[in-house]
């Protein structure tokens, strides 16, 4: 049976030395049961689940063969599918139930990995991650919705993601020219006023 619709269970990233969680982000796999809507992905809404799985997914993970910067590889973790990364410190992990193509799940990773390196400049560390994570929060609304996977393509979230931190840049801009205005106007008002 083949699915054009593919849907991660989670993303996880963590510190490649100690484990740390930078993000997790678990997604409802809802089922309709009748009529009741079942949610079948176990560590959605359980942070007591997730904190022992990715402990889990990090000693498994760290123990992997492949686990060298840059190689993508594969471990399962209660009975889900892991597909992970590492770059400089930072691991990326797919979580996707048996049933969804590793293939898709691989290029979804990649397409992250290559999304960060490309607009981090190739510094994808722990620190830079966390003073620009509103940038990471972007490239990945980019690719995934609500665990759904909707972009694979690196180029076209690299572009989209490029153009709105422009757009913010340049409202900033737009804004402080406002402010320098301002304050020239009140300075001439001011130095009118006390010339008066």
């Amino acid at each position: 049976m083949s699915r054009s619709i593919h849907k991660i269970q989670g993303i996880v990233m963590l510190g490649a030395e100690d484990g740390s969680r930078l993000l997790a982000a678990y997604y409802p796999d809802n089922v309709k049961v009748g009529n009741k809507t079942k949610n079948l992905n176990r560590l959605y809404e359980h942070p007591e689940r997730q904190k022992v799985f990715e402990e889990e997914l990090y000693i498994k993970s760290s123990q992997s063969v492949d686990a060298t910067e840059g190689m993508t590889d594969i471990v399962i973790v209660d009975d889900l599918i892991c597909i992970f990364q590492c770059l400089k410190n930072v691991c990326f992990y797919i979580i996707s139930s048996p049933e969804e193509n590793e293939l898709v799940m691989e290029e979804t990773l990649m397409t992250i990995c290559e999304s960060l390196d490309a607009l981090f400049k190739s510094k994808v560390y722990k620190r830079s991650i966390l003073e620009n994570y509103d940038l990471l929060l972007l490239i990945l609304d980019e690719i995934i919705d609500d665990g759904i996977i909707i972009e694979n393509d690196a180029d076209a979230v690299i572009q989209r993601v490029d153009k709105t931190e422009q757009s913010a840049t340049s409202e900033v801009d737009t804004i402080q020219q406002v402010a320098n205005k301002t304050k020239e106007g009140l300075s001439g008002l001011i130095k009118s006023f006390l010339d008066f």
